[in-house]
């Protein structure tokens, strides 16, 4: 599973659109991601043994919306599909 699935696997039971990289396709509520770094990690017999991807989650919802509720519920749902 890519990363790009694993996020929208953990988001999708809220109910919001998910769209990688960009999205604005006239939804007024929606959330969005992309990669803001991704290196090698964890080095050993002079190779990565990982890669540590850093990932931007996006929410965008109208002005007048209370975010924090939903806010509270994209992090648990991003920490128990196993991000941190």
């Amino acid at each position: 599973m890519t990363v790009n699935e694993k996020i929208i696997q953990a988001l999708a039971p809220l109910g919001i659109h998910i769209e990688a990289d960009f999205y604005g396709n006239g939804e007024t509520e929606y959330i969005t991601f992309n990669y803001a770094d991704d290196r090698a990690g964890d080095f050993g017999d002079n190779k990565p043994l990982h890669v540590v991807a850093y990932m931007q989650i996006h929410y965008f919802a109208p002005m007048d919306k209370d975010y924090l509720e939903i806010k509270k519920q994209i992090r648990k749902a991003l920490f128990s599909a196993g991000f941190t």
